[in-house]
């Protein structure tokens, strides 16, 4: 169920969110709520970009404690450190909120963190780093860290494959939650913004933006991308929120507006580990010491992730051969009786973090930040950049403040709806056993108010079935079958959804069905 461009011809709106990832579609659910008249849009669908490629954490935030290549570097630099302790707490209180309020949708998971002699950090070092972010965390979920000492190696398996065991000073544990299904909670987001009273449309994109300085409102030009056709609506404000395309908006309305962006990747491999490692991860560095992690996925791991600088096609994003030897390189570094091969790798995923552009900083600044681009050509707009999943419903209410300094609403507000879509099979047989409360009536009923346009939109981002050690490789036609009916698709459009989603697969998650091990929920 979408709204027409025809019908939106004219229309009038407070306020344009530009990008419908997790920021966007956070920004459009408080906007409406507190009674904006709002217009979602995004030229994928929604959380197809960074949103569901994501390292999937929901941090406590003790990433961002750390200093860098010194533990002297917050002491020569206090306003980093300040930084780094806003993001800290930022991250906890989101992930309180989100626990609290979503259980379903984040998943607890013991995390080990070995300090090794001569490393980096010292055993010192991280009992400051927990104690902090003790201090800083709310009272409802706890950091949960622990100190264990090198004789809990053998209590624990994942423990006994880490290298160099003589040379362990320390091992540290804390909880961390894994978002279950980042693109269901942007899904989500978006849907709630429409139940009250937005307009959200996914694959439109933003043809051209032009400022009437006489009546204060901009006009935007859209395009649907999968029916073609164009419109012009109005709207008082704008919110861009496209993550890694946010210059190339801003090039539409400005032609002076400075850069914003800065683009890093982040491919991640999925494996298997031995028994008893599952429930269990590993937080650690690289040897070029930057983050990495190897993080309970059901019965599997996924290790990652990478960090470089990307500046190629942000709409042809995936793990390469050179990531993926990179990272296997790691992974061998860090449990070295492995032996990992090429051939262990399930799949893959990959996708650029829409990092703030600061010369200061040579990855990109982590900090979100939100831009006022009046000054740079475009009145009554603010761009929102480096806002991670983790902290959406912060930037989505920090959005709706710096809008709400500027307007009032139109209309009245409602009251917003975090809760989502819930699955549960009420006796109904699965499709797939890997995902047992989901069944044909829900996937059908997601088809017919959830804006699905492809085999894909449905797999990954409406259900999970792309997400499983199978990645819905084995259900694929089974899915097809069950919506053709709701989209109108003939046998063979249905027949060609299968294979484009079989291609998808294997070009963007490095993934071949003739591959999969042995079936087992993931």
């Amino acid at each position: 169920m979408v709204d027409s461009l025809e019908s939106l011809s004219g229309r009038a709106f407070d306020v344009a969110v530009i990008g419908a990832g997790i920021n966007g579609a956070a920004a459009a659910q408080e906007l409406a709520a507190a009674g904006y008249k709002v217009l979602l849009v995004d030229k994928q669908d929604y959380a197809a970009g960074a949103s569901s490629r994501s390292s999937r954490i929901l941090h406590c935030g003790l990433r961002y404690l750390a200093p860098g290549t010194s533990a002297w570097e917050f002491v020569r630099n206090p306003g980093k450190f300040g930084v780094a302790m806003r993001m800290a707490r930022n991250a906890l209180i989101e992930r309180d909120e989100f626990v609290q309020k979503s259980p379903d949708r984040a998943k607890p998971s013991t995390f080990f963190y070995p300090v090794y002699k001569g490393g980096t950090y010292a055993p010192w070092q991280m009992r400051i780093a927990f104690a902090i972010l003790n201090a800083l965390a709310p009272k409802g979920i706890p950091v949960g860290s622990r100190r264990y000492g090198r004789k809990s190696v053998a209590d624990y398996p994942i423990l006994g494959l880490l290298r160099d065991a003589d040379k362990l000073a320390d091992v540290f544990s804390f909880e961390e939650y894994v978002f279950d299904w980042p693109e269901r909670i942007c899904v989500d987001c978006a849907m709630d913004a429409r139940r009250m009273g937005a307009v959200v449309r996914n694959y439109t994109s933003v043809t051209g933006l032009q400022f009437d300085h006489s009546a204060k409102r901009w006009t935007i030009q859209l395009s649907d991308v999968t029916e073609g056709g164009a419109t012009a609506v109005t709207a008082g404000h704008i919110i861009n929120a496209a993550g890694v395309w946010i210059d190339k908006v801003n090039a539409f309305g400005s032609n002076s507006a400075p850069r914003k962006i800065f683009g890093t990747k982040g491919a991640n491999i999925v494996v298997r580990l031995p028994d008893g490692c599952q429930g269990y991860g590993i937080a650690g560095l690289n040897q070029i010491q930057e983050p990495i992690y190897a993080r309970p996925w059901g019965n599997l791991h996924y290790i990652g992730p990478t960090e470089t600088v990307f500046e190629g096609d942000p709409d042809d994003v995936y793990a390469d051969e050179d990531d993926i030897g990179f990272l296997l390189k790691e992974a061998n570094y860090l449990f070295p009786t492995l032996r990992l091969k090429r051939e262990d790798v399930i799949y893959t995923w990959a996708g650029v973090r829409p990092l703030t552009y600061d010369p200061a900083y040579p990855k990109g600044k982590r900090s979100m930040e939100i831009h006022d681009l009046g000054n740079d050509g475009m009145p009554n707009t603010i761009a929102i950049t480096a806002g991670p999943i983790m902290t959406h419903r912060i930037a989505g209410q920090q959005l709706l403040a710096e809008i709400a300094k500027q307007v009032k609403p139109s209309g009245q507000p409602k009251k917003l709806d975090t809760s989502g879509r819930t699955f549960t099979a009420r006796g109904e047989a699965p499709i797939s056993p890997l995902l047992p409360a989901v069944t044909a009536s829900q996937i059908q009923d997601i088809a017919k108010t959830e804006q699905c346009f492809s085999l894909i939109d449905i797999m990954f981002r409406r259900a999970r079935f792309g997400w499983t050690e199978t990645m819905g490789s084995d259900v694929a036609a089974d899915v097809a079958s069950i919506v053709a009916d709701e989209l109108g698709w003939s046998a063979e459009r249905a027949r060609s959804e299968v294979a484009d989603y079989l291609d998808y697969l294997a070009t963007y998650h490095r993934f071949h069905p003739a591959g999969v091990r042995e079936s087992q929920n993931a």
